[in-house]
């Protein structure tokens, strides 16, 4: 199903992605769209913080090889655009909506975008935003793509301005609009007082102790859409999990036995989780089939 069927149908969670193997286990897992986020890629990719490092090729590389893997819509985050002009965004949007891209996220970040954990996050003047969005609907224009306007704005230049961006953004026609910062159910209300049509609710976690608003809650507040990032965690758990036990035993007893929590009938292989049985393997079978050969002119056979 389309991404844009998926959110008028209601409210869907769309858990950060970083690899094919990880977006798989977000499509056996049930959820209905993935998102593949930039930090978790550059951690996957350079093994480094987002910094603003990864660039839009690499970028495209994975689109286009996790929408070939996975039938989940993919969201993908272009972040300020791999250069912030109008052109880099236009061209940036362009090539991920053909890569297959379900939607494509841009944010009003600046050169150093990515860098907040070092305190030197900007954002470009609204006139600079203005002809992102711009760029961003003409390249999406006539394709499945959607535009999603995140603004970066509220920790930088305040709540205020943040919502003058997603009011300049929603007028300007993009298809679902965020903030970066949203953490109460206040801001949430705040927002969808100030700013009309789909929302994007950015993270969905905790803070401090202190839990993000429930799903219900900010599905009555317009979030048609909530992301969630969890996979670069259980990936590293789960590796250091069997590295520790098989270390420990002195055998791979542990993760060669592993059920998975009962996903894994007995016998079965876990590779049946990255859908390999089902398409490549008979595929590889009969590529290797030279029984046609004996049909073929002797002349194709030498």
């Amino acid at each position: 199903m389309r991404l844009k069927e998926l959110i008028e149908k209601g409210q869907i969670v769309v858990p950060g992605i970083y690899d094919c193997i990880s977006a798989r286990a977000v499509e056996l897992t049930g959820f209905q769209a993935c998102f593949l986020s930039d930090t978790g890629v550059s951690y996957s990719w350079c093994g480094v913080p987002d910094l603003g490092l990864v660039n839009a090729e690499e970028m495209l590389w994975f689109v286009s090889r996790i929408t070939d893997y996975v039938d989940l819509p993919v969201v993908v985050s272009a972040g300020h655009g791999y250069d912030g002009t109008g052109s880099a965004v236009y061209r940036t949007v362009k090539r991920m909506a053909k890569a297959g891209a379900a939607a494509v996220l841009i944010d009003d970040g600046g050169s150093c975008h990515g860098s907040d954990r070092t305190g030197s996050q900007e954002v470009v003047s609204q006139t600079a935003w203005k002809n992102k969005i711009l760029a961003a609907k003409m390249a999406a224009e006539g394709t499945d793509c959607l535009v999603i306007a995140l603004s970066m704005a509220k920790d930088i230049l305040g709540f205020d301005e943040a919502i003058r961006r997603s009011q300049m953004a929603y007028d300007l026609g993009v298809d679902m609009v965020s903030i970066s910062g949203l953490r109460t159910l206040e801001d949430a209300k705040f927002m969808t007082h100030s700013v009309p049509g789909r929302k994007l609710w950015m993270d969905w976690d905790t803070d401090s102790g202190a839990f993000s608003p429930d799903l219900e809650e900010l599905g009555r507040q317009g979030f048609c859409m909530v992301t969630i990032f969890y996979t670069e965690e259980a990936s590293m758990y789960g590796m250091l999990d069997f590295a520790k036990q098989n270390l420990k035993n002195g055998n791979t007893v542990y993760h060669d036995q592993h059920d998975f929590d009962g996903l894994l009938k007995p016998g079965e292989d876990y590779h049946k989780f990255f859908s390999f049985h089902k398409k490549w393997l008979p595929m590889e079978e009969r590529f290797l089939d030279v029984k046609e050969l004996s049909r073929l002119p002797d002349f194709v056979k030498e």
